[in-house]
């Protein structure tokens, strides 16, 4: 957006801010249309309302709508200008989207004619035919605005049904925010040596701001009122890589509003990485506006789409979108290649959405010929259709492999007869649910004889990123055996999504996971890898979809298009690859990953460019015979000399890093290291560097970082550890980076990378107290050596505030404790002064009434349910918890979990019954069979608490029992045991695990915790679903539908019950009835288990007696026992428990 004019500081008074006036285009403005209308959106120079340009909005509408419609950076609109003009309209629909997604829609008249009209909207709730939808959706106007859109209607235009809408000059009237980013320059991608800036628009009376790099070092700082700095931040010039800007803007009562962008700056190039690109929606409604992007970030082709419905409207007539031709144009002008998706269904053919019939499969081919009479086969590339494996499934096609061929058939048939040059993908496969079995139909049925390449979309969100290679050798065996061994390889969307709910990951990870997943998968002959996708399709910061981009969506609060690390890392991997072939994969071990391409055209014969990365950090040595040089994931260069022994040594870790000259053979060793094992803010960090000298005589060498030097003199034969100089560094994630040096020449780089934490640091937990109180547990650990006294702890919870370890003195090395009762939950806040000062928040949550107390009892993990379990609680998994298709009874699955613990381990014992066991998965992909998985976290659900785990356990077909850990990623299976073993005889299967709390990553001493399990079935089929203990683990990753947990102490004597059981007739047939008395001092939990349900009485008071009476629905009913469990919990916080078997009499009702 163009701001006008700058609001003034402190003004109270409006500004306005441009959101369209044309003069270079029509982005962000894009047209939409419904029903038989069609529609182009130009600029006109024809006598604007301002300046040179106005939007054109030319439509037939013989029936339905047509909008020109744009996302708006999140404005305080309090009031809309805009010029419109139209010979034939007589009213024009306003469509306003509200911070809630709330639409308000009213009609403004216009006066048909030749004129410009000036509008002015001050009602958004309200006007002429107002409805509203979606969102709040309660006819209140919720600020800011976040979408506008101007919509004509069919009925709306005379003479109809062609008209011309003209629309200059769209102002949005309001106060100046407290802070927003208006980036100058698109996304923030600058090129390398220019001069780094952005607009912000605020009514701060001043700005404070700080720069970092993509390894937290501070690289510019400045401050000033947005007066004196032309409301414009300047950073200089800054070197290739990612930055983030944090800016703090003080308002002129006095509070500080916080927000920031990212910048990426880029060397200037013409390479395009051919075999790399990116999914787009350019398609459906992404303004084009980001298209350059794709350039810079030197991507070779953009994936996107024109509907066959858009496409074909009148049989046989093939009219491409204006919105597609306008984004294939950019494409075209940024010198990026097209890869179509040939989809979806055409209610002119068919019902539903893939064709299943030969006129469909026709229909289908004739537009896929007419796109490629389109777009050519030079420049484009075509997918037919997207994940037919899992999508319409229930339609008439059935997702089968059978139909999908025909399909292809058809297709490939009809493009190749008049292009034969024509280059066709397919199946864009989703790899999952049955997979393998629909991929073996899919080439049974003849599909690989109908394609140019296979694409699929190897997404796997809780592995690293090479894990695809898995995939990769099923596929090549399979394509072997059916004499296609040389069958290309496409992934046409794979990314990761950045979310802070697991499997999200942060967005230096994603940068790093798509840098290994390219690289390898080019070392692999993977022909081409595209990223899902290019820009984040919205701003909900917990919706995985509105997170995948390279890029922020174009409302994003930290600026329009604003690049995340993955873009510049994008940027610098496709600068390196590009139209360099593949040599080899390096072999270098286990978990130790290396890529060599040879030389560009015109580079020397030996030139090397090696990218090489592990899964932890590790230094190697690379033989060399002249100058190398180093460039790391953003960018950041070091250029190195071979030492005395022809080597250059660089760290490696879970960041690709490149190294470019006349290279060698790779070691996966070196004399040298550097370690940081303590870092505190403010201070120089602990760290020592690592020296073998394995030579004959003594080195003198340099570390050199930061304008920091340090001097070492090994002897021969000898290593040393010395202590490093490394520059301070503010709390936070900080990578510090250094140069071996050794007779006046750069040998080696080495990086370190350690969290820095503040010396005073403040945290808070959701507790329980010894008698069961919740708590919210806060913490001061004084990282000094020597002692210090706090001012005091100011803690907010919900509208309850107060101040506690006032005064307190806390040892150097020592922590703080301090328990507030809590008597309300909600979000909390709190802050510790004192020679430092640190804050703490997050959100405590109450228990629901579905809360389990998990009791005290160490467990043997040897397959055997231990005897001592009869004695306390269950957890059933009967009907209710059943999600498995074609479900039969108990005897299908069902089963009991126990779930205890003690001071070191949370136990976990499943006694299942099963009538088939099927298992012919390993490792990760175990819960395609019968599994358990558990998912955990710490605190209760909906607190947020960090880490999420899920590990998973299986008795093999293979016969090994298998333990994997999905959740952390790379979190190994380091303090978790398992046995499963099955019982054929009695169809059961006895699962056991324990997990110690270190590896759960929980606090035992906070007694709570959240969890959930997931029992698989396979009945030698494939997945047929999951029997579920609380959610968010087998249906979706959501640890906010985990069941909370109590962890009891050490249990008393049994609970007092007395209990009866009765069989009755009713008019339904024979029913059981029980009776349960409490007989302690104290109300009991009581829950009654049958086969026809179960009951749960929860604080049933002392001497009371409560009675459910359970109908069977048969006249006959045989002699049976019901299961009571009773638990009690003693003032003192002491569980008590008790199990028995209630056995009834039969009954025989007439």
């Amino acid at each position: 957006m163009a701001l006008l004019s700058a609001p003034q500081p402190a003004a109270a008074n409006t500004g306005p801010v441009m959101i369209g006036d044309f003069e270079h285009g029509t982005d962000p403005w894009f047209p939409v249309t419904t029903g038989g209308a069609t529609a182009t959106l130009t600029t006109t120079t024809d006598t604007p309302a301002g300046g040179t340009a106005a939007a054109r909005l030319q439509a037939n509408a013989p029936s339905g709508t047509v909008e020109m419609a744009r996302a708006v950076p999140s404005l305080d609109l309090r009031r809309l200008d805009l010029s419109v003009r139209s010979a034939q309209l007589t009213g024009l629909v306003l469509r306003l989207v509200d911070s809630t997604g709330q639409a308000h829609q009213q009609t403004l008249a216009l006066s048909p004619g030749t004129q410009w009209q000036q509008l002015s909207v001050t009602t958004f709730a309200g006007g002429t035919q107002y409805i509203h939808w979606g969102g709040a959706n309660d006819g209140v106007w919720h600020g800011p605005l976040t979408q506008i859109s101007l919509l004509i209607d069919a009925f709306r235009i005379s003479p109809g049904p062609a008209v011309t809408l003209d629309v200059d000059d769209v102002i949005a009237q309001g106060p100046p925010p407290p802070l927003a980013i208006r980036p100058t320059t698109l996304g923030n991608a600058f090129t390398t040596g220019d001069p780094v800036s952005f607009g912000v628009d605020t009514a701060a009376t001043s700005l404070n701001w700080s720069a970092r790099d993509a390894y937290g070092a501070i690289v510019a700082a400045g401050s000033g009122t947005p007066a004196q700095l032309g409301n414009t931040i300047s950073l200089g010039t800054l070197g290739t890589g990612w930055y983030t800007v944090d800016i703090a803007a003080v308002q002129p009562d006095g509070t500080t509003a916080n927000g920031g962008t990212d910048v990426s700056v880029l060397p200037a190039t013409t390479l395009r990485e051919r075999r790399i690109g990116a999914a787009t929606h350019y398609g459906q409604r992404w303004p084009t506006a980001s298209a350059p992007l794709l350039g810079k970030a030197g991507l070779g082709f953009a994936r996107d789409e024109a509907y066959w419905s858009e496409v074909e409207r009148v049989k046989g007539t093939y009219t491409f979108p204006t919105r597609v031709e306008n984004a294939t144009a950019a494409l075209r002008a940024n010198d990026v290649d097209f890869l179509q998706v040939l989809d979806y269904g055409n209610a002119l053919y068919h019902q539903g959405e893939a064709p299943a019939t030969d006129e469909g499969r026709a229909g289908f081919a004739g537009y896929a010929q007419a796109s490629v009479d389109h777009f050519g086969t030079t420049r484009a590339a075509y997918e037919v259709w997207n994940e037919w494996n899992i999508r319409d499934v229930n339609g008439p096609a059935g997702a089968t492999p059978q139909n999908y061929v025909a399909l292809l058939a058809a297709t490939a048939t009809k493009v190749k007869a008049t292009h034969p040059d024509a280059t066709l993908a397919g199946p864009a496969l989703a790899p999952m649910n049955e997979w393998q079995g629909w991929l073996d139909g899919f080439i049974s049925a003849g599909g690989l004889d109908h394609i140019d390449a296979f694409s699929t979309h190897p997404y796997n969100f809780t592995a690293e990123p090479e894990a695809f290679r898995t995939h990769v050798a099923i596929l090549r065996q399979k394509f072997a055996a059916a004499g296609h061994p040389d069958m290309p390889i496409w992934f046409t969307e794979q990314g990761w999504y950045t979310t802070q709910n697991p499997p999200g990951v942060a967005p230096g990870v994603q940068a790093r996971n798509l840098a290994r997943a390219q690289l390898l998968s080019l070392g692999d002959g993977i022909g081409r890898y595209t990223v899902y996708d290019f820009k984040d399709d919205g701003t909900n910061p917990a919706d995985a979809e509105h997170n995948f981009g390279m890029i922020r969506n174009e409302a994003d609060a930290r600026g329009a298009y604003a690049p995340k690390p993955a873009f510049t890392a994008a940027g610098v991997l496709t600068r390196q690859t590009a139209e360099r072939p593949v040599r080899e994969v390096l072999s270098l071990g286990t978990g130790r990953y290396g890529v060599e391409f040879g030389p560009r055209t015109g580079e020397a014969a030996d030139t090397r460019m090696q990218a090489l990365w592990a899964l932890t950090p590790q230094t190697w040595s690379v033989q060399a015979t002249g100058p190398v040089t180093v460039t790391n994931l953003y960018g950041g260069t070091t250029v190195l000399e071979p030492d005395a022994d022809g080597r250059v040594h660089v760290s490696v870790g879970a960041e690709p890093i490149y190294l470019q000259g006349a290279l060698g053979q790779v070691a996966t060793a070196s004399p040298f290291s550097l370690a940081v094992t303590g870092a505190v803010g403010g201070s120089a960090p602990d760290a020592t560097w690592h020296i073998a000298n394995t030579g004959r005589s003594p080195r003198t060498l340099s570390l050199v970082s930061d304008g920091l030097t340090t001097q070492a003199t090994v002897p021969a034969g000898a290593a040393q550890d010395i202590a490093a100089a490394l520059a301070p560094a503010e709390v936070g994630q900080r990578t510090w980076t250094a140069v071996v040096r050794e007779a006046g020449h750069a040998i080696g780089v080495l990086t370190a990378a350690a969290q820095v934490v503040p010396a005073l640091q403040l945290t808070g937990e959701h507790a329980l107290s010894a008698a069961g109180a919740d708590v919210l547990r806060l913490k001061v650990l004084n990282r000094n050596t020597h002692a210090v006294r706090l001012d005091g702890v100011t803690w907010t919870v919900g509208a309850s505030k107060g101040t506690v370890l006032t005064d307190a003195q806390v040892a150097g090395g020592a922590t703080a404790v301090q328990d507030v009762p809590l008597t309300t939950f909600g979000a909390w806040s709190a802050t510790v002064s004192g020679p430092a000062t640190d804050t703490a928040s997050g959100v405590v949550v109450a228990a629901n009434s579905l809360a389990v107390d998990v009791p005290y009892q160490r467990v043997k993990v040897d397959g055997v349910a231990d005897r001592v379990l009869e004695k306390l609680p269950a957890q059933p998994l009967g009907k209710d918890e059943q999600l498995i298709t074609g479900w039969k009874g108990p005897q299908d699955l069902s089963g009991s979990l126990w779930i205890t613990h003690d001071g070191s381990r949370l136990y976990l014992t499943a006694q299942i019954i099963d009538d088939v066991q099927a298992q012919p998965a390993r490792d990760a992909a175990i819960w395609q069979g019968d599994s358990l998985q558990l998912g955990s976290s710490p605190g209760w659900p909906g607190e947020g608490g960090r880490p999420v785990g899920e590990v998973g356990t299986a008795l093999t077909d293979a016969g090994p029992v298998d333990l994997t850990r999905w959740l952390p990623v790379s979190g190994g299976t380091d303090g978790i045991t398992t046995m499963v073993k099955r019982d054929e005889k009695t169809k059961t299967t006895t699962y056991e695990l324990a997990a110690t709390w270190a590896a759960l990553g929980v606090d035992p001493a906070n007694r709570i915790m959240a969890a959930t399990i997931a029992i698989n079935d396979n009945d030698g089929s494939g997945r047929r679903g999951w029997s579920t203990w609380g959610k968010g683990v087998a249906e979706s990753k959501d640890p906010n539908l985990f069941h909370a947990l109590r962890l009891m102490p050490p249990g008393g004597d049994e609970v007092d019950l007395s209990t009866q059981a009765r069989t009755v007739c009713l008019p339904s047939g024979g029913a059981v009835a029980i009776d349960v008395t409490n007989r302690e001092l104290v109300p009991a939990g009581v829950r009654i288990t049958t086969p026809w349900g179960i009951k749960e009485f929860r604080d049933v008071p002392p001497g009371r007696q409560v009675s459910q009476t359970f109908t069977t629905r048969s006249g006959s009913l045989p002699a049976g026992k019901a299961t009571v469990d009773g638990s009690v919990v003693a003032a003192s916080g002491r569980p008590s428990y008790q199990v028995r078997q209630v056995p009834y009499p039969p009954i025989n009702c007439p």
